[in-house]
């Protein structure tokens, strides 16, 4: 419900505040006065275009639940700023909700009521089938999201399977080396160790071959102590150096007995092994310019997203079973929601027909039609059908009188409330008599449900309101000032004397008696 509306600079209101009450508000004035500029500024809340001044701001309190809500945008350094409750907001937000509470009908604007979305919800909430419906468009969404999943994956499918076989080659080829990188660590440790042995046995090949070889050292000195000893027989000062010779010869003996012990143990078919290995993992390491832990951890990558691709066909599997079962209970919500709304069909017409011959619109037919089309929100798209004449009921779009629409959005409004707030401008246009009296009374008997607030210049609905507000116009000096105030007593009868033609005393007495009569509705 719309509490108040504060208006700082907006057109020709300076600062003005208009309060609303529950029931019927009916705002008058002289033409010009500036009362369609009040519902505009709703619609400059909402986010409406136009050529606003600097410092414009309108500002609305709202009853939405347990809660107040303050809504407002205003006009700062050329731009236009919103809040919701003193913290930012946008233009989408604060519309979004005020499109909730709110209906605003301009006297030139097409109803809502001409919208198909409009005309299903009001034809669902009456038949008691809305909450259905939900129901219905939720499992509806969700098998179109399935149908999208499971095209998308039939689509690519092929590529998906093309690319399985390239991962699983492309790690089969990476892990036949079959070495973690700790285990290419030792294999290169032992490799290094294993050099070191080799080296060591060359060298002791070498001394020994020296040693030990034909014509060696050993063989050689072993021959010069012979020829020493024979020597030593002709000259005994030789004697020395034979025992000299001697010595020396037991010592190189110890040495290659040292140098054997030195020698140890190699398979050269592990040495081949382990370096065939390094030449493995050194071949990925130049094909993928990586060191091999990196390798090694783009295989754990390569294995992901293998393992998604799998996952994705048994998820695809589960998701044909899961799509099954929602088009089957999608099936049968569709068919209680379809007898649901054959069921309340005639009921809603035939309410909506008896509103429509109270207004004055006695020849008029009203239609419901069930058009098959199956979709989100059913089996069938409901669409209203009007004529005021009497002959076939065509769309609503195509009603020609903005009179006509009006009442019979009264009408559809008074079998079900649409919002809390009903806001029109001047939809009396054109009634008068009787029929101006029973639209009065509708409009009455609807603000029981809903705050209603109208701009009228009928006296009936003046004297119908539970709170007359009024907008006049003055001046100061060449410049207009619009001014809004709350009629009680006698200002109140002497403005629905006004608009009766003439403020007189019979006019003022005739207001009495219509506040009383309309008082009673």
């Amino acid at each position: 419900m719309l509490h108040r509306i504060l208006l700082e600079n907006f057109a020709f209101f300076k600062a003005e505040e208009v309060e609303f009450s529950t029931g019927l508000n009916v705002i008058t004035g002289e033409s010009g006065a500036g009362k369609s500029l009040l519902l505009k500024s709703l619609l400059f809340l909402m986010g409406d275009d136009g050529d606003y001044q600097e410092g414009t701001a309108v500002e609305a309190y709202f009853q939405l639940g347990q809660e107040e809500t303050v809504i407002r945008r205003e006009v700062k350094n050329s731009r236009s700023r919103y809040y919701i409750n003193g913290r930012g907001s946008s233009q989408k937000t604060v519309k979004d909700l005020l499109s909730q509470v709110i209906l605003l009908q301009g006297q030139d604007e097409k109803l809502k009521i001409t919208r198909q979305d409009f005309q299903r919800d009001l034809f669902d909430r009456f038949v008691g089938a809305l909450e259905l419906r939900k129901s219905y468009e939720e499992i509806y969404l969700k098998v179109k999201s399935l149908e999208e999943e499971i095209a998308s994956y039939l689509q690519s499918k092929e590529k998906e399977e093309t690319r399985i076989k390239l991962l699983e080659e492309e790690i089969k080829s990476i892990e036949r080396i079959g070495l973690s990188w700790d285990e290419y660590l030792q294999v290169k440790s032992r490799l290094e160790v294993l050099s070191e042995a080799d080296k060591v046995n060359r060298l002791v090949e070498k001394i020994l071959d020296l040693l030990l070889k034909e014509g060696g050292v050993l063989e050689s000195l072993s021959k010069v102590k012979k020829l020493s000893e024979d020597l030593s027989k002709l000259y005994p000062e030789f004697e020395a150096w034979t025992e000299n010779l001697s010595h020396v010869l037991d010592l190189l003996t110890s040495f290659q007995r040292e140098v054997q012990n030195k020698r140890l143990d190699l398979s050269q078919e592990e040495i081949d092994r382990l370096n065939e290995l390094v030449f493995q993992v050194q071949i990925l390491e130049r094909r993928y310019r990586k060191t091999y832990k990196e390798i090694l951890e783009y295989v754990q990558d390569l294995k992901e997203e293998l393992k998604r691709l799998r996952s994705s066909e048994e998820k695809i599997e589960e998701s044909l079973k899961t799509l099954e079962e929602l088009r089957r209970t999608l099936q049968e919500l569709g068919k209680v929601l379809t007898e649901k709304r054959l069921k309340g069909k005639k009921t809603f017409e035939d309410a909506v027909m008896g509103f429509l011959r109270e207004l004055g619109l006695e020849r008029s037919v009203f239609t419901v039609d069930m058009l098959l089309e199956e979709g989100r929100y059913g089996k069938e798209r409901v669409v209203f059908k009007f004529s005021s004449y009497g002959g076939d009921a065509g769309p609503l779009d195509e009603v020609p009188s903005g009179g006509e629409l009006s009442r019979l959005a009264l009408s559809l409004f008074l079998i079900s409330p649409p919002a809390e707030t009903y806001i029109l401008d001047e939809v009396d246009t054109g009634l008068s008599g009787q029929s101006l009296l029973k639209f009065t009374k509708l409009l009455k008997k609807l603000s029981k449900n809903t705050q209603v607030i109208v701009i009228s210049h009928s006296p009936l609905l003046a004297s119908a309101a539970d709170r007359h507000i009024r907008v006049r116009k003055e001046y100061i000096g060449d410049m207009p000032i619009m001014m809004v105030e709350e009629l009680e007593g006698e200002e109140r009868l002497k403005e629905i004397a006004r608009l009766m033609g003439k403020v007189s005393e019979s006019t003022i007495q005739s207001a009495k008696e219509l506040i009383r009569e309309l008082s009673h509705v």
